[in-house]
């Protein structure tokens, strides 16, 4: 891309595959490495029981959609704190590449669908 004089993309999403993620930051270390969420739900999903889904989702999906980072850390946080005991593999799965996971929020609303 870079040779054919394309401009280096805003946002690289490599979803955790190491070798995307070097060459992400061979193309563009200035680039925000980004997750994608439908991917994020569904690996939560079956790390929380069905009937509390739902509700969990709902707080996700609160995270996800904060006006600012610093918003979705604080609530980010606030969920691991209270679900830890209960769905310990769904709070590591929030908190494994979690910068990643917010990086969304640096760019325009209008590109974060």
């Amino acid at each position: 891309m870079v040779k054919r004089g394309l401009p280096t993309p805003v946002t690289i999403p490599p979803e955790g595959a190491s070798g995307l993620t070097k060459a992400g930051d061979v193309i563009g270390p200035k680039a925000l490495r980004i997750r994608c969420w439908f991917h994020q739900m569904q690996n939560l999903q079956p790390k929380v029981p069905p009937q509390a889904w739902p509700e969990f989702k709902a707080l996700v999906m609160d995270m996800r959609d904060a006006p600012t980072v610093t918003a979705a850390e604080q609530r980010r946080q606030a969920m691991v704190s209270r679900y830890q005991r209960d769905f310990p593999e769904a709070c590591r799965c929030l908190l494994d590449d979690a910068e990643a996971s917010l990086n969304h929020l640096y760019v325009p609303q209008r590109h974060q669908q």
